[in-house]
């Protein structure tokens, strides 16, 4: 799961202004496989730059703690390097090479982005409902509450259940594997998204899911899906089933706007 952070304190920062929709000119997207690393695709013939002007490409930054940033929430690096100051590939992380002159792939930058259509939200309601995990931490009796708050009032009542046990582990959010850790958002992304992976075949356009984690206005995490359909270039979307505790409902979203906390519609 891409979230939390696995590096040490100061290795990883967000970007002033992250954009995680951003296709390099001339690219075409890579998939890598387990053992590649920056080093060994700067190496190819057809990228001719080295592994820091690779990750510049990439990300359009230079600084090393936000191309982490960039690894663990845009490529979606799992594993850190042994020192915990960067990530590295474990394979299936995707990012960008340099097109080869002479190619006749369109540059995906002049390709307009993939529309998340009804069918394909539809189609991961259907998934996230078949799995019974996933299922068991987001429907609640609180789904009937508006404005996708239902998933503050269920943390609220886990923060009076800590306080009223007297600091029983069960209602400890941060305690692995207890009751609070599988309800909060993030056991309800890592079900959802985890599902949605080992099913994606199912899933018209889906070319990926994952786990994305914002920070305004407040700490949160929700899933991230990438999709993509024929002349259109791959695009993040977000479905956050913690905002209505509602498996037939999941509120979705730009991720570029999930990331400023604007602009979610509930499905």
């Amino acid at each position: 799961m891409s979230l939390p952070s696995l590096l040490l304190p100061g290795c990883e920062k967000t970007p002033a202004n992250p954009n995680l929709g951003y296709v390099p000119p001339n690219s075409s997207p890579y998939t890598t496989n387990p053992g590649d690393d920056w080093w060994k695709l700067a190496d190819r013939p057809d990228v001719k730059m080295n592994a820091l002007g690779l990750c510049t490409f990439n990300f359009q930054t230079s600084s090393a703690p936000e191309i982490n940033w960039y690894l663990r929430n845009k490529a979606g690096c799992k594993q850190a390097t042994s020192d915990r100051k960067n990530y590295k590939f474990s394979g299936g992380e995707r990012i960008f090479l340099p097109v080869s002159a002479g190619t006749v792939t369109p540059p995906a930058h002049n390709l307009p982005p993939t529309p998340l259509n009804r069918q394909t939200i539809q189609a991961c309601i259907l998934v996230v409902k078949s799995d019974q995990i996933a299922l068991s931490r987001i429907n609640s009796i609180l789904s009937v509450l508006p404005g996708g708050v239902a998933g503050g009032v269920r943390n609220f009542a886990l923060v009076l259940g800590e306080i009223f046990s007297f600091g029983n582990k069960f209602y400890d959010p941060s305690q692995p594997g207890s009751y609070a850790s599988r309800m909060i958002c993030t056991g309800i992304a890592e079900a959802a998204f985890e599902a949605l992976a080992r099913n994606k075949s199912r899933i018209p356009q889906l070319i990926k899911a994952d786990a994305v984690t914002r920070l305004v206005p407040f700490d949160h995490d929700a899933v991230l899906i990438t999709v993509e359909a024929p002349g259109h270039a791959p695009t993040n979307y977000v479905l956050d089933w913690w905002r209505s505790l509602d498996a037939d409902h999941p509120w979705f979203s730009r991720q570029e706007d999930f990331l400023k906390g604007q602009n979610g519609q509930k499905f």
